[in-house]
Order: structure tokens, then C-alpha cells, then sequence
């Protein structure tokens, strides 16, 4: 992109008075703007998911490639222009780098892991009773990426009352009533009386 930039001169004569001169320069920049990525933060999604990812800035040539053992597990991008598809490894828990290359470089991360499933999904309790509930896979360490456990997820009662355990352990209110526990996704608890 050429760009202008007026350069003012001052004349001084011998009768001391001045005036000025406005010349035009023009210069060509190498670059029109900084490179930028989107989305530009760590992706976490599920084996063989698509995320789309858009670059702009700079010189508008866009190369993309994959890092990592993702490509012999699956994983796939367009390798160049914007957008660009990139296509998940079909192994979970592994990280890929995605990199965007124009005149510069940026990388982003991409995560797979496997959907959370809870056990039990649903039940019926006694008032103050107490049931174990397990959780499987999900995403709870990112650094490396790690299924989630019973102590690693956090546990929540949202609504109904009772409380529940940094383990998954749900002991109901001593009122009947429907609770809900939350862990990644949700869970509705039937209270009954015994």
C-alpha cells in the first residue's frame, strides 16, 4: 500500500521573511498491517471437529501448516489463503500447533479431547442420602491435556440444594425436591422422602 507523507520546508531569504513549500513523498511500506489469526487463542475440541480459522494483515499471502504428529493421526488444514480449515486428530488428549505463516508467524494451539459422560445421568434419592457419582473424560488439565476424574472436575450444586463433594459425592437436602449438580454439563437429581 503506498502512503503519502507531506514534508514541509522552510525557505528563509534575505529579506527574512519565510514561506513554505509542501513537497509529496511517497514510499511503499513492505507491509500493511500486523498479522493477526482467528481465533488466536488455544482451541479444545472433539477428535476430527473442524475449527475455521481467518488471518488478515500483512501481505495477504497466507501458508498454513501443522506441527506436531497430527497429521499421521488425521489432523488436516488448508495450506493456504483464509479462511482455512483445520480438521482435529482423531486421537484424544494430544495438542497440536497450528501455524500461520506470511511475513511473519503466529501459532495457535489445538486440543483434542473426548466429551465428558457422567454416571449416574439422573436418580432418584432419599432425602439426606448420598450417592457417588463418576465422571469420564472431558478436558480438566490442559498442560498435558488430561481426562478429567471424580477429583479433578469441579462439582457444583446449581439449584434445589443438598451439596456435593470435590469428588462427586451428592448428599441430598432433608427436604423433597429436584437438585441440580453440575459438573461440565448437567445433572438432575429426583429428591423423594425415603
Amino acid at each position: 500500500m503506498k502512503k503519502s507523507i507531506i514534508i514541509p520546508i522552510l525557505i528563509l531569504t534575505s529579506a527574512i521573511s519565510i514561506a513554505q513549500v509542501f513537497i509529496p513523498f511517497s514510499f511503499w511500506k513492505g507491509q500493511d498491517s500486523v498479522l493477526t489469526i482467528s481465533p488466536s487463542t488455544t482451541q479444545y475440541i472433539n477428535p476430527g471437529d473442524l475449527i475455521t480459522f481467518t488471518a488478515t494483515g500483512e501481505t495477504g499471502i497466507y501458508n498454513w501448516s501443522i506441527s506436531g504428529a497430527g497429521t499421521a493421526d488425521g489432523a488436516t488444514i488448508d495450506p493456504t489463503g483464509t479462511p482455512s480449515d483445520y480438521t482435529g486428530r482423531l486421537t484424544s488428549y494430544t495438542t497440536d500447533t497450528v501455524t500461520l505463516t506470511s511475513t511473519t508467524s503466529l501459532n495457535v494451539g489445538v486440543t483434542t479431547y473426548d466429551p465428558m459422560s457422567i454416571n449416574p445421568t439422573s436418580l432418584t434419592l432419599a432425602t439426606n442420602a448420598s450417592q457417588d457419582f463418576s465422571v469420564a473424560n472431558g478436558l480438566c488439565v490442559t498442560t498435558p491435556p488430561t481426562a478429567c476424574t471424580d477429583a479433578t472436575a469441579t462439582w457444583s450444586v446449581t439449584s434445589g440444594g443438598g451439596s456435593v463433594s470435590g469428588t462427586g459425592v451428592f448428599t441430598a437436602p432433608a427436604t423433597a425436591g429436584t437438585s441440580v449438580v453440575q459438573v461440565a454439563e448437567l445433572l438432575v437429581i429426583l429428591l423423594r422422602p425415603p
